[in-house]
This record gives C-alpha cells, sequence and structure tokens, in this order.
C-alpha cells in the first residue's frame, strides 16, 4: 500500500541572524552541496558574507534563476552539473527557484549525462518517468517571496515555451527537507510582487477550500489562511517594511501551501495557465482573477460557501476587497493587461490541465470558460 505523506517536511520560523548560522553550517566538508539564488537576490537580501563562506566549502553556485522555469531551462543546469554528483540543494529566493531545484532534485540521477538533451528532459516529465526508483537530492527551500508555498508541496511547475504546455513534476521525493522561513528575506519584495505572491496565496487556500480532494483539515488551513491574507495583505501594502506583517503574510502563504498540498489547486489555476503561457500574465494576479466567477459557480453543488465569504462579511465584501487591493498597483481585468476579446478562445482551449479542472466541483465546458474570461476582460 502506497503512503501518501501530509507533510513531510520540517518548518523553521527564522530570524536572519539565525537564519545564516544554520546555512553557513548545514554544508559539511565532505559533500558537495548545490546553491540556488540569483546574484540580485544575494545582494537585496545582504547575503554576500554568507555566499563567500559557502563558496570556501565544495558549493557550486548556479547564480542565474529564470522567472518560470522551462524545458530549456532544466535542460542547461543538468548539462551545467555533469560531474558534480550534489547530495544537498539550497534554495534561496521565490516558486520559481524552488522549482527549478525540485526539476534538477528529480531528473539529475535520472537521466544519464551522455544522453542529455532537450527532447529527453521533456520526455521525462511529460511521461513521468522520474517516479521510476532512483536517488533524488534533497532540498533546503528558503523563500523569499509569501505565496507560492512551494516549499511544502510535492510538484514544481515547469514550463514548455516551445510545444505551449505546462508540466507538473510531481512526487514525494522532491518535497523539501526543510522550509527555512524567514520573515525578514520577504521584505526585499516590491509592491506589485507583495501583491501577486499574496493574491497567489488566496488562490491556494480558495481552491483548496473548494477543491474535489478537499477534507476538514485542508477546509481549517485554507479559512485561516483567508483569514491571514483578508487582514494582513492590505496592511503590509502599505507598511512593506514591517518585519510583524511580513512574518504574518509568511505565515499566510505556509498555510495555504499545506492545505494546496492536501488537495491540489482548480479552475482558476487551470485557467490561469494560459493566461501566463500565452499573454505573459503575472502568476498571481492570472490566478486571483477568476476567483469570484469560479466561487460561484461552485455554489450550486457547495452548500459551506459562505464560510469564505463570511471572512470578509459577505460575497460582495469579498468582491470588493479584492477590487480594492488590486487596483491602485494592477486592476484585476483581462483588459488591464493588454488581452482583447479576440485572444479570449485560445485561452478557454488550453485552459483545461488534467489534474486541475477536473479537481473543481463543478465541471466546466469550454464555451463556460470563455464566459467566464468574458466577465473579466
Amino acid at each position: 500500500m502506497q503512503y501518501i505523506p501530509f507533510s513531510p517536511v520540517e518548518i523553521v520560523f527564522s530570524s536572519r541572524i539565525d537564519a545564516i548560522k544554520y546555512l553557513d553550517g548545514v554544508v559539511s566538508a565532505n559533500e558537495t552541496c548545490l546553491l540556488l539564488a540569483s546574484e540580485g537576490r544575494i545582494l537585496e537580501l545582504g547575503l554576500e558574507s554568507l555566499i563567500d563562506n559557502l563558496r570556501e566549502k565544495d558549493v557550486v553556485h548556479l547564480r542565474q534563476i529564470p522567472r518560470n522555469p522551462d524545458i530549456t531551462d532544466v535542460y542547461h543546469y543538468l548539462k551545467v552539473l555533469q560531474g558534480v554528483n550534489p547530495c544537498k540543494i539550497i534554495a534561496i529566493g521565490g516558486g520559481s527557484c524552488i522549482d527549478l531545484a525540485k526539476a534538477i532534485s528529480a531528473l539529475y540521477y535520472q537521466i544519464p549525462s551522455e544522453q542529455l538533451s532537450v527532447e529527453l528532459v521533456r520526455k521525462v516529465i511529460k511521461e513521468k518517468k522520474y517516479l521510476s526508483q532512483h536517488p533524488f537530492i534533497d532540498i533546503i527551500a528558503v523563500p523569499t517571496t509569501a505565496g507560492t508555498g512551494s516549499e511544502v508541496t510535492k510538484w514544481a511547475t515547469i514550463w514548455d515555451m516551445t510545444s505551449k504546455e505546462k508540466f507538473s513534476i510531481e512526487s514525494v521525493d522532491i518535497f523539501p527537507k526543510v522550509a527555512l522561513i524567514v520573515p525578514e528575506f520577504t521584505s526585499s519584495m516590491p509592491e506589485r510582487l507583495t501583491l501577486s505572491s499574496g493574491l497567489d496565496a488566496l488562490s491556494h487556500a480558495m481552491e483548496a477550500f473548494w477543491a474535489n480532494r478537499r477534507t476538514p483539515l485542508s477546509q481549517l488551513l485554507a479559512l485561516k489562511a483567508i483569514e491571514h491574507i483578508k487582514n494582513y495583505l492590505p496592511q503590509v501594502l502599505q507598511k512593506p517594511s514591517d518585519v510583524c506583517l511580513r512574518r504574518e503574510m509568511s505565515l499566510a502563504s505556509l498555510l495555504a501551501g499545506l492545505a494546496f498540498s492536501i488537495t491540489r489547486t482548480t479552475a482558476c489555476h487551470s485557467i490561469s495557465y494560459p493566461l501566463t503561457m500565452y499573454c505573459g500574465v503575472d502568476h498571481g494576479f492570472a490566478a486571483a482573477m477568476t476567483l469570484i466567477q469560479v466561487a460561484e459557480l461552485n455554489e450550486m453543488v457547495l452548500d459551506d460557501m459562505h464560510r469564505i465569504y463570511s471572512i470578509f462579511g459577505s460575497k460582495a465584501s469579498l468582491k470588493q476587497w479584492l477590487g480594492e487591493i488590486s487596483l491602485p498597483i494592477q486592476e484585476l481585468r483581462l483588459s488591464a493587461f493588454g488581452i482583447n476579446k479576440s485572444e479570449l478562445d485560445i485561452i478557454a482551449r488550453n485552459a483545461f490541465t488534467q489534474g486541475r479542472m477536473d479537481n473543481n466541483p463543478v465541471p466546466f465546458s469550454q464555451k463556460e470558460v470563455y464566459d467566464i474570461l468574458l466577465q473579466v476582460l
């Protein structure tokens, strides 16, 4: 019988000083470690001395982290790392950085170096060949955003811009061993990223609440995450340097991540993928844009949606809250991203990701997805 753990991740909330001490001591003298952290992120967080110390050990540093890791990025780094044989990965960054670490962990010892190619990377991910018995590399995830929850989930999003597809690597073996949560590390997020990552966490929580795979635990975690986001996202946008507020948003993101690690996401995320793929819409905005419309349709089969609405006061208040928090930074309408009606067909056609759209309690047709998009145009 296969056992699926809820979360085998050691979750550590830490101050900046203690986190630096921990990371400096986590690499032993007799092992090779891989460090994923962009140069820009290192400068933002003031981690130059830590990086210098790590470089004195057997640490290979990957400095260029793509915004949305693509098949070609995974291939490139597997090629760069040939012969390195790392036994640990430290990923300091947002969801893309942690997802890239997971992809390297899953594929490094799966693909023989002499056979490595972009096409083989695509095949291994697409056909889930990484699930065969082989070593995975341990990951220590240090999120610098508050939204993706990737530090406590067993999947990674990898894009294929060539064939316009989105893939998910999924395995209990890519759960990070440690999620090191350092609220101070999120303080350097600009306003737009603070908002989009916070809305991504809100989407994770709301979708975990209504997903077909929902459980009493996932719903409780989701509701607490929603309450935290409702209370603290507006405050942190007003006081971005307040570490106490950043801590609450880090906690909200973590709770949402734990919730959807049980359930996966649903229609909102499924619709968001072509918005990002074809139109370049920031993931958090793309996921949150259809929350109200999907929630309203899910009311047809769920009688407890009021538990979400009551956190805001009512469904109308939730809609008002989303509008008020977003509008000064980024209006949550397709037209605000330069998308016009003629593009809705291709978005609707590509909005059906297996394991996401079919995880929604109400099944949607392509016409219904088109109508949802029309509502948020």
